[in-house]
């Protein structure tokens, strides 16, 4: 993750920005300088950091993370750092400024969490049907049922059964989510055709 760093005035002008900036920005260097940071960053996320700059100004040392959609690609989570600069005669004559996109970063970490999530809900599935006794049967379907609508936010969830002499699915449980209106005479009947069941394994 490149540091993208830039030295502006008290008028927020730009007058040095690193390579990793105008590289990061699309611009030169030279085309940069003298832009405001409302003019390179654009009305909206300029006004959403605003009150970060002004502190600054007044001599606080900034340090933040913002969800800002500046960047041709879109919407970008940066961590902004923002550090008062000081005058030969104590007054603060502008900002030393560093930008890091950690975009990327944050969908690296959550496609993990996902991953993760889903290891746990595969390896809790699995665990609820060992030893387990032909009474229990009923509400171990149903709690693994319940996860899985849950975990893949579902509205509902079904377990299908091959049926012996039609070779046709037919349900024969279904888990809903509390927002969900139970369907009627659906446990028991053949799969509608034209319609696929949550474990995508059935067709």
């Amino acid at each position: 993750m490149p540091v993208l760093m830039a030295v502006v005035g008290r008028d927020l002008r730009h007058e040095f920005v690193n390579a990793a900036y105008g590289e990061y920005f699309g611009l030169s260097r030279q085309e940069i300088t003298g832009k405001t940071l409302g003019d390179l960053l654009g009305d909206t996320p300029f006004a959403e950091i605003r009150p970060d700059i002004e502190a600054a100004l007044s001599g606080r040392e900034i340090a933040c993370e913002s969800l800002l959609d500046f960047h041709p690609t879109g919407a970008c989570r940066v961590r902004i750092s923002l550090h008062p600069r000081v005058g030969g005669d104590g007054d603060i004559v502008g900002l030393f400024t560093s930008l890091v996109d950690t975009t990327e970063q944050q969908n690296i970490q959550k496609a993990l969490d996902e991953r993760l999530r889903f290891e746990k809900l595969l390896a809790g599935t699995s665990g609820r049907f060992l030893n387990l006794v032909p009474a229990d049967m009923g509400e171990a379907l149903h709690k693994a049922l319940s996860a899985t609508g849950e975990f893949f936010r579902a509205d509902r969830c079904f377990l299908f059964l091959m049926g012996d002499n039609d070779g046709r699915h037919h349900v024969s449980r279904v888990w809903l989510n509390e927002l969900t209106a139970p369907d009627t005479d659906v446990v028991g009947n053949p799969l509608p055709t034209g319609r696929r069941a949550v474990p995508t394994s059935f067709s």
